[in-house]
């Protein structure tokens, strides 16, 4: 069984990564080896979720008790001011060249680390999905939004949906950036979402919106190590028990 992760063990796992590379490597490409890119192009927005980590790490540590919260936000401001400088991009410098001039040290990482043992601790964490999991829930999406397409629900509420659904699927796409408590978040506020916009959907995309919904309680069954759900996700379990069933029976 793995091991309970938080928001910031999953950034310090990318960290460590790249702690890790070839100091004569160049910056840019270790940040595509580490964030999974397809090329230079893509890594920015591979950025752009480890960004959205980063924030998700920031809220995790203003809402545990504990002491000492500025010496933990200091260090994921100064990571992420390296992660924003031109340096990082310009292939004239070297990775090592960065790691030396931004005094980032193993004392540094490890900061993160023990932020990351704080906030499961007193959050429990989550589970990680593994990769036929995952692979498995983009084969239902895909499904799903291919239902969803050739339905007969109103092209506004089609293309709203069919966004709900997207933000899912990204968020699995950059699961390895993100993490389960990423998707986790991501999962709840597609719900919500929904939920929000119930009563103007007629009642082939309320349908297809629960089947969503559905999909989002499933995700949130695969990585939480409580039973009890979020209250969002709780409320809508509720809804959905006065409706058909995904599978019309």
């Amino acid at each position: 069984m793995t091991e309970p992760i938080s928001s910031a063990k999953k950034l310090y796992s990318l960290l460590e990564q790249a702690w890790d590379y070839d100091e004569n490597e160049s910056p840019i490409n270790v940040w595509v080896e580490v964030l999974g890119a397809k090329d230079s192009d893509d890594i920015y927005d591979k950025f752009s979720y480890l960004f959205a980590l980063f924030n998700d790490v920031r809220n995790d540590i203003q809402r545990i008790d504990i002491s000492g919260k500025k010496k933990y936000l200091n260090v994921l401001n100064k990571f992420q001011c390296i992660l924003m400088s031109s340096e990082l991009l310009n292939s004239d410098y070297s990775w090592g060249y960065i790691v030396d001039t931004t005094g980032i040290t193993e004392e540094t990482l490890n900061l993160i680390e023990a932020c990351g043992d704080l906030i499961t601790s007193q959050t429990g964490g989550f589970n990680e999905i593994s990769s036929q999991e995952l692979e498995e829930l983009q084969k239902q999406i895909r499904n799903l939004q291919d239902e969803i397409i050739n339905s007969e629900i109103d092209k506004e509420t089609k293309i709203f949906i069919i966004n709900e659904l997207i933000k899912i699927e990204n968020a699995i796409l950059n699961y390895q950036i993100i993490g389960s408590s990423g998707l986790n978040k991501v999962s709840t506020e597609v719900t919500g979402g929904i939920v929000f916009n119930w009563s103007q959907m007629s009642q082939i995309a309320q349908e297809k919106g629960k089947q969503i919904i559905d999909l989002a309680l499933k995700v949130n069954g695969m990585i939480s190590l409580s039973e009890k759900l979020p209250k969002l996700l709780e409320g809508a379990k509720e809804v959905l028990a006065f409706l058909p069933s995904a599978n019309g029976k």
